[in-house]
């Protein structure tokens, strides 16, 4: 495993420090080590910032849980001509492209 912790991960060391609130960051940074098989302890400061965040890192927005940090879209009038075009494409074609999030108002509330 590599040394970033990924959304999934930091959700569980963020569930882990509300079961347990007595537990130091020390030790929640061992758990982690222990149970998602790290290269090496997360760095106090590193748990202190994850705790800090949970609620963004909670949240449903902040991503899919397998990657290391959330996507957030750079170009709002490219992802608008890309969607047209995908969209266009499956009409003449009928083809379907894959995508995560089919809804088009959420892809676009960033």
């Amino acid at each position: 495993m590599g040394a970033w912790m990924k959304i999934y991960q930091k959700r569980g060391l963020i569930q882990k420090a509300t079961d347990c609130p007595t537990m130091s960051q020390a030790a929640l940074a061992a758990w982690a080590k222990a149970h998602y098989k790290l290269k090496r302890v997360p760095a106090q400061a590193t748990v202190s910032d994850i705790v800090k965040k949970a609620a963004l890192s909670m949240s449903k927005d902040y991503g899919d849980g397998n990657r290391r940090k959330p996507l957030k879209v750079t170009s709002t009038a490219l992802e608008t001509r890309l969607w047209a075009w995908i969209q266009a494409v499956e009409a003449q074609k009928r083809l379907s492209v894959p995508r995560t999030d089919k809804d088009e108002s959420k892809r676009y509330s960033a």
